[in-house]
């Protein structure tokens, strides 16, 4: 089975859909499928993201790269527009049994719907995009225009949608497509389960006061002015460190200030490694609006801590089958009283820090992810064939 896997960019600093796409290509291609990876380059180069192909090639990926196609990121910023790689793809793509895209605001999303039901199946997963939550968001009125309608074309002509939660396929699918084989809800691999065990963390009355934890874009979906009100409510010991860059860090900073809880946050700013912040937390906290999926969450739960998160997101599905955390609302008072929920019972903090771990591996292994993404790939084309 030959699949294609195309995303409009690596770069981990825009965000989850780089990581959970890059995890996705070696967990199927371990699970039996051969794959090509093509990726468009940001005018950085492949400095930026030099390790995550040689990670990619010594998994026996294929990873194919295209030099940045000056002067059209500024037309349509995100959008992985690149010449090269679109004529690249008309000349290549009757090789491949599945084109599978990443993300549905991508040129090589677009050019796929176009050639759809002439040669490869076609698949996405959309990493948020497709929900009614992101295209209301929509930055201007060129994307806003756009979204409705090449939504609707993905969903006339794209063959399976691959969500992240049972969550994002209610939000992004039309029943008539939800209830059907052309949707395939498969968890984002978190745990490779190659490279190591995750194991439960311990309280201990001699470790002092919680330490919490937030990583991910400071934008105002995620919430974060809502934990920094939460935490101005529970004393000058507890602490929070803040992992990440984005538009409401300044606003954040100074918010932070007017409640008087500035000396008790840490800003990290963005990090590539995720290991150091992982160790100085008790429980990472995701009070966000909206998160199809949320793979700070995931990513704690896999190094043994508890997590706190919200209701609308496709990882308290997770949460509620296997525990691990605590699922809220997104307001300060369930916030601040989560929080002292773990700050007052260490049994269960012990209790949900094991549910945790289990969760990594019943849920968010690589092996689980690749499989069932093979496994799908298999049911679409004997369906087509038959």
């Amino acid at each position: 089975m030959k699949v294609l896997r195309l995303i409009g960019g690596l770069d981990p600093s825009h965000g989850g859909p780089a990581v959970s796409s890059m995890n996705s290509v070696i967990a199927t291609q371990r699970a039996g499928a051969e794959i090509t990876f093509a990726v468009p380059l940001e005018r950085s180069g492949r400095a930026g993201i030099e390790n995550a192909i040689a990670e990619l090639e010594d998994e026996g990926v294929s990873v194919i790269t295209f030099e940045c196609a000056t002067g059209f990121e500024s037309v349509m910023p995100g959008w992985g527009i690149n010449p090269k790689l679109a004529k690249w793809i008309r000349a290549n793509r009757d090789k491949f049994d599945i084109i599978h895209c990443h993300g549905a605001w991508q040129m090589v999303t677009f050019l796929t719907s176009l050639s759809a039901g002439r040669g490869p199946l076609t698949a996405l997963t959309p990493h948020e995009s497709l929900t009614d939550f992101d295209i209301a968001q929509s930055p201007n009125v060129i994307t806003k225009f756009l979204k409705p309608r090449l939504k609707a074309r993905y969903l006339k002509n794209i063959a399976l949608f691959v969500m992240s939660s049972g969550l994002e396929a209610r939000d992004s699918l039309p029943s008539v497509i939800a209830n059907t084989e052309r949707n395939a809800v498969i968890y984002h691999p978190v745990y490779d389960d190659r490279k190591r065990t995750p194991a439960p963390r311990s309280s201990s009355s001699e470790a002092g006061p919680l330490k919490l934890g937030y990583l991910g874009r400071l934008h105002q979906k995620k919430n974060v002015n809502l934990l920094i009100d939460a935490l101005a409510g529970l004393g000058s010991k507890l602490s929070l460190t803040v992992a990440g860059t984005g538009p409401e860090e300044e606003r954040l900073k100074a918010h932070a200030h007017e409640l008087g809880v500035a000396d008790q946050i840490n800003w990290l700013g963005f990090i590539q490694g995720k290991k150091a912040f992982f160790d100085q937390i008790d429980v990472l906290v995701m009070p966000s609006e909206y998160e199809c999926f949320g793979m700070a969450a995931a990513e704690a739960m896999v190094n043994g801590i508890p997590v706190i998160v919200s209701r609308e997101t496709g990882i308290a599905e997770v949460v509620d089958q296997h525990g691990g955390g605590k699922i809220i609302e997104p307001a300060v008072d369930q916030i601040r009283n989560a929080i002292t929920d773990f700050s007052n019972n260490s049994e269960e903090f012990d209790q949900l820090s094991s549910d945790a771990t289990n969760c990594a591996e019943l849920a968010l292994s690589f092996k689980k992810h690749g499989q069932a993404n093979v496994d799908a790939y298999r049911k679409l084309l004997n369906t087509t064939a038959g």
